[in-house]
């Protein structure tokens, strides 16, 4: 099988999965959810885990941290971020909201921590001075418009700094983080874009894996700017906003496991079609 067959397969079956947390009914959505992304996100570890093992130096790193970062991003869903996470009660008993909110969002920052090191890693192998005119500019577009969801619907709070909480100070910092990681994934995406109408190897699973990771990083804050600028379309707190979200993000975490498949299996499936192009290549030798 080519690499591209199965992702020409594999993309919309897992469409299918995603789209069902708009078509299930509202109760069960939920557990729907929380099943399948974490089940996407442990598969995704594991093979991002053993990607790595193809690769050395920074790449073998930057898979690592990627696998760091699916394992852990599970984790915070299955204990703190789930519709019934297994941590919270327990630790809101115990230790009060406070320090609850303290522990989740340190469990957060180290998470992103690992998919920040998974950005430079593949930046210390990239060289970003190839980008052409046309990515330059998408690399211009992309920071722009990255920063735009991620800042304008907190415009008050940002101009309001000194009067707000700790806890929602550390909220507008793991947005900065979210954006300025997708800002580190764009050049990595749009040269892996020039390179895939070159031609080259691999670009197009890396491509996959990538828009999976940009897509649930910034998702949530697409949405809190539509709300902003359309109150009417994505209400606060309606199903709608919340089964769209939810089937994005599922698609995301299927995309990484997926790519990461095609990614890993991709010189295996080229071998066994050029064996069996040579092993036709010699019946019909054999036939003369």
């Amino acid at each position: 099988m080519r690499y591209t067959l199965f992702l020409r397969i594999a993309l919309p079956a897992i469409a299918v999965l995603a789209v069902l947390a708009v078509l299930l009914p509202a109760d069960v959505v939920p557990g729907y959810v929380d099943v399948v992304k974490p089940l996407a996100l442990g598969v995704g570890a594991v093979l991002a885990l053993f990607t790595s093992r193809i690769y050395r130096g920074h790449l073998r790193t930057a898979f690592l941290f990627l696998s760091a970062f699916l394992f852990l991003f599970m984790l915070d869903i299955v204990f703190f971020l789930s519709s019934v996470p297994v941590a919270v009660p327990y630790l809101r008993e115990q230790l009060g909201d406070d320090q609850l909110y303290r522990i989740v969002q340190s469990a957060q920052f180290v998470t992103y921590a690992m998919i920040y090191l998974f950005c430079v890693s593949v930046l210390r192998v990239m060289d970003v001075t190839r980008l052409n005119r046309n990515g330059r500019i998408m690399f211009a577009l992309t920071c722009v418009a990255t920063l735009f969801v991620a800042i304008y619907p907190k415009m008050d709070a940002i101009q309001h700094i000194s009067t707000v909480s700790s806890f929602e100070v550390a909220r507008l910092v793991m947005r900065l983080l979210d954006a300025f990681t997708v800002i580190i994934l764009a050049p990595v995406l749009w040269l892996y874009v020039q390179d895939m109408k070159l031609q080259q190897r691999q670009s197009l699973t890396f491509v996959v894996v990538v828009l999976g990771v940009v897509g649930v990083l910034v998702i949530d804050y697409l949405f809190e700017s539509i709300a902003v600028l359309f109150p009417g379309m994505l209400p606060e707190g309606s199903f709608l906003r919340y089964a769209v979200g939810q089937v994005i993000y599922v698609y995301g975490y299927l995309m990484i496991a997926v790519g990461l498949y095609a990614h890993r299996k991709e010189d295996q499936w080229g071998y066994n079609i050029v064996d069996r192009a040579m092993a036709g290549e010699l019946a019909l030798l054999d036939e003369a």
